[in-house]
Parts: C-alpha cells; sequence; structure tokens
C-alpha cells in the first residue's frame, strides 16, 4: 500500500488573435492595403491573456497478492485520485442562465476509484503451460491546458471585434482598418466605431465531468514447446469510461434538408448539401462586397450560424463522450540457444476506434495496425585467459515490417 501527492502550478500567457487577423479578397487588394475584414480578441482587462492556478492531487493505492493452493497466484488492488483546485474561475451569472452551466465549477474533489485484479495460473504437471490475465480501471490526467481554457473563457474577459466592408449601395466608409505593421493592432474599426463585438467565447465543464478513464483487460497464455520452444498468445481490450470530448451547445437547431432550397436562398455554395446547416440564407448579405464593376445586389451570404444566445460566440462544454476502444492480438515464438543466442519471432494486429482525436479537428474512424517482428540476440563474452569473469555484451538485431490502414506499408532492420 502507498500513497502519494503531487502539485502543479501553472501559469499560461494565451490569448489568441489578441495580434489581429487581415483579410485580403486578392493580390491587388493586398498590394492596395484594402483589406475586406479586420478581426481581433480584445482583452477586458490586464490580466485577460493569463491563467495562473494550482492543480493538487490526491492518490492512494493498496494491493493484495495471495495464493491459491499450487498453481494459481491472485492480486487484487484499488487506487484512489482526488484531484483538488483551490482557484476558482470567475462566475458568469449569464451563462449559467442561458446554458446551466457554471463558469466556476471545476472538476475538483471529485474521487476516482480505480479497482483492478490479475491472476496466474500454472496447467499441467509439469506446468508447461500457464495462463494470465488480468482487468482493471485505470485514471489518468487530463492535459492542465484546458484547465487555462476554463479559467480563461468565462465570457467576462475578452471580446472579439469585426470590422467589415458592407454592401450598401455607396461607396464603401473607411471601416477596416489597413494594416501597419509599425503600429499597435487596432482595436477599433477605421471610423472609429466599436465594428461588430462577435460573442465572447466560454469554456466551462459539465457538472458529471470525470477525468479520463479507461477499462483494460488482457488474457495470454504461453506455452513451452519441445525443443525448448516457447509459444505465447496474447489479447488485449482497452474501452473508456470517461472520454473527454468537447461540444458547442451554442448552436440553434438544424434547419431540415427540405427547407434547404433555392426559393429559399440556399444555394451549391451555401448549405445545399446532405450535411446539417446551422444558419439563415442571407444572414450575412450585409457583410459582403459585389465583384468590381457589378451593381451592388444580394450576394452569397456569409456564414453566421444560429445561435441559442446571441450575446455569446462559441459556449463549450467539456464533457464525457466513451464512445473509444482499441483491442490488440498477438502472437510470439521464442528460444533460447545456450547462453549466448536467443531467436525471437512476433505478430502483432491492432484495431483502434476514436470518435475525435483530440490531436486532430477531425474525426478518425476505425484504423488498424499489423506488425511483423524477428529479432535475435547474440552474447559476446568478454574477459582475458586466468582473469577475471568474462562478461557478456548482448547484441540484438531486429527486422520489422509494419501495415497501417491509414498508410504504405514500412520495413526497418536494426
Amino acid at each position: 500500500m502507498g500513497a502519494g501527492f503531487d502539485r502543479f502550478s501553472i501559469r499560461r500567457d494565451y490569448l489568441p488573435g489578441s495580434l489581429g487577423s487581415y483579410f485580403f479578397r486578392s493580390a491587388d487588394d493586398l498590394e492596395a492595403n484594402t483589406p475586406s475584414e479586420y478581426v481581433i480578441h480584445v482583452p477586458l482587462s490586464e490580466d485577460a491573456g493569463t491563467a495562473r492556478f494550482s492543480v493538487n492531487q490526491l492518490s492512494a493505492f493498496v494491493q493484495e497478492e495471495t495464493r491459491i493452493g499450487e498453481r494459481l497466484n491472485v492480486r487484487l488492488g484499488l487506487r484512489m485520485d482526488i484531484p483538488l483546485m483551490p482557484d476558482t474561475p470567475a462566475h458568469n451569472p449569464a451563462v449559467e442562465r442561458s446554458f446551466g452551466l457554471g463558469t466556476s465549477e471545476l472538476p475538483s474533489g471529485v474521487v476516482h476509484f480505480s479497482p483492478r485484479a490479475g491472476f496466474n495460473l500454472g496447467l499441467g504437471a509439469d506446468r508447461r503451460t500457464q495462463i494470465r490475465g488480468g482487468a482493471g480501471l485505470f485514471t489518468g490526467r487530463p492535459p492542465f491546458a484546458w484547465l487555462a481554457n476554463a479559467y480563461q473563457n468565462t465570457g467576462l474577459s475578452s471580446v472579439f471585434v469585426t470590422c467589415r466592408r458592407r454592401n450598401l449601395g455607396v461607396p464603401d466608409p473607411e471601416i477596416v482598418p489597413g494594416f501597419d505593421p509599425l503600429a499597435p493592432p487596432p482595436t477599433a474599426c477605421a471610423d472609429g466605431s466599436g465594428g461588430t463585438f462577435g460573442g465572447p467565447t466560454v469554456t466551462a465543464f459539465d457538472p458529471d465531468f470525470r477525468f479520463p478513464r479507461d477499462f483494460k483487460t488482457s488474457l495470454a497464455i504461453d506455452h513451452r514447446l519441445p525443443e525448448g520452444f516457447v509459444l505465447s498468445l496474447e489479447g488485449i481490450y482497452t474501452r473508456a469510461v470517461n472520454q473527454i470530448s468537447f461540444e458547442d451547445i451554442n448552436i440553434g437547431l438544424p434547419i431540415l434538408e427540405s427547407q434547404r432550397t433555392a426559393p429559399n436562398g440556399y444555394t451549391y455554395g451555401f448549405g445545399y448539401s446532405r450535411g446539417e446547416v446551422f444558419a439563415n440564407p442571407g444572414a450575412g448579405d450585409e457583410y459582403v462586397d459585389p465583384p468590381p464593376g457589378s451593381p451592388p445586389v444580394r450576394r452569397e451570404p456569409i456564414f453566421i450560424p444560429r445561435r441559442r444566445d446571441a450575446a455569446f460566440g462559441q459556449v463549450i462544454k467539456i464533457g464525457d463522450r466513451a464512445r473509444n476502444f482499441s483491442y490488440a492480438l498477438s502472437d510470439r515464438l521464442r528460444k533460447r540457444f545456450g547462453d549466448r543466442l536467443s531467436v525471437d519471432v512476433g505478430y502483432a494486429f491492432n484495431r483502434s476506434a476514436d470518435v475525435r482525436s483530440l490531436a486532430s479537428w477531425r474525426a478518425r474512424p476505425p484504423s488498424f495496425r499489423d506488425r511483423l517482428e524477428a529479432a535475435g540476440s547474440r552474447c559476446c563474452m568478454w574477459g582475458n585467459r586466468g582473469g577475471p569473469t568474462p562478461t557478456c555484451t548482448p547484441t540484438t538485431s531486429t527486422a520489422t515490417r509494419t501495415r497501417d490502414s491509414d498508410g504504405p506499408s514500412t520495413s526497418r532492420t536494426t
């Protein structure tokens, strides 16, 4: 049995978009420094771009191993983890009224239990066969950058300002500021107005959020064959119990596909597809310029999504969506030739499914990988005759061939 205590002190300076972004319709506009749009993330306080907080984690575990008869060993264990977050983000009552989430609520003080068990069973009079396996829950920590988002994105510390040229039927007023690399990023439009204030981004935790936790189980058999060969077969299965997911809950109801027709304003360039659409046609017409030489008539609109609450932009809920799984099957044949040489050949097949890979913006389909590996180890004896006991320096040669579902086969020899 044992216990542990970890403390993490984090400071993150990060305010994406705080230097501003300029958009130009053409290379000529870029040369003339006449942008069509300017967006900047404006802090509302001096420390809006800084998150300071600490995380404490208490842990304890107990394990017991017992022998039942002459052939069976059993191991039982239990681990407990308790994350503690003494610093609290600012509370935004407007977010709680609209979405039922508290920006000051964190997954602090939640007890995570992780029981596990394993066994080892010898079969046969000479125990030539061994069956081993186990199952249990395993808890990890989420990246603390996501906790930093909850401290910064409360909807009270920053706001997005957007300046766009408009299709008003008259010459464009000076709205979008030009790019000046020697001047500080402007925080207002060229005409002095505040432009269009996009709703602030909010990040909050689901009240039922738990740290990532997986269920893992394995079963293997080892059998001694004639001539000193050992054959091993093993299977491992992993299933997510608590898997982190992100959801923008500030999106209105989708528009039915039957309503997305040309008479209703939908075209091939806007919403005319089989995917879900969350924006009304024409919602961004006032922000679209006509092509040069064309009359100021209605143009293809900018995509402006429906929002449950127009006072906010994205409202990201960090919750659970436990659908990930993976399994692996492998076999291995090995043999030792005296004290100086061993040979090992194995094959492994892996398959995994990830609802949404957090290393990428897109969802990933189930993937597989198979791997064939052969290895040989030779022990070279070093020492002088009549001197100290010779020492053995092992050298290993390995040849592998790997094939992935989303890539070409690769081979390597070392």
